[in-house]
């Protein structure tokens, strides 16, 4: 009987499935990534609200579309 086991043993693969995993330093590392990128938005957002008409028209955005802009994060 211990020999039927051992052939059993032997003939079944024992080895994982490759698995698609993602990892929670990943995901933790995944987060940091998108409030770092909401903060730098949120910060140039900022600095668009305090720029000139002169400023503005430097960069070729006008007084409409800043404030557009800006209304998104609450700075209207």
């Amino acid at each position: 009987m211990m020999k039927t086991m051992e052939t059993m043993m032997e003939s079944v693969s024992l080895k994982r499935a490759p698995v698609a995993t993602v990892t929670f330093g990943v995901r933790v590392a995944t987060v940091l990534a998108a409030l770092r990128w909401a903060f730098i938005l949120n910060r140039s957002r900022m600095d668009l609200s305090e720029l000139t008409d002169e400023q503005l028209a430097d960069i070729g955005i006008s007084r409409y579309e800043a404030e557009r802009e800006c209304r998104k994060v609450g700075l209207f």
